[in-house]
């Protein structure tokens, strides 16, 4: 049996991104093998947490993208990953 577990984001205006976060694939059922594992868990969780602070980052920022004063774009200074250490790691 495969599973696809799978965030919706729905925009402010309406569109919708479908973003596949994981795959769990079980062969046969067995007392172990119920439910997630630990590792699937925290993965399943990095991932949701990965698009919800992405999404909010994004939509949160864009405001502050145009210059308050003469109302013309800033200039970035180039994108880069920056790493987040949460309570969950």
């Amino acid at each position: 049996m495969n599973w696809k577990i799978q965030v919706v984001v729905i925009a402010e205006d309406g569109s919708q991104e479908t973003r596949e976060i994981h795959s769990i694939e079980r062969k046969d059922l067995k007392p172990e093998t119920l439910g997630l594992t630990l590792a699937e868990g925290k993965a399943i969780l990095k991932n949701i947490q990965q698009i919800v602070v992405q999404q909010q980052v994004s939509s949160g920022m864009a405001p502050c993208r145009d210059c308050p004063d003469g109302g013309k774009s800033r200039r970035g200074k180039g994108y880069h990953d920056l790493s987040l250490r949460t309570v969950f790691g």
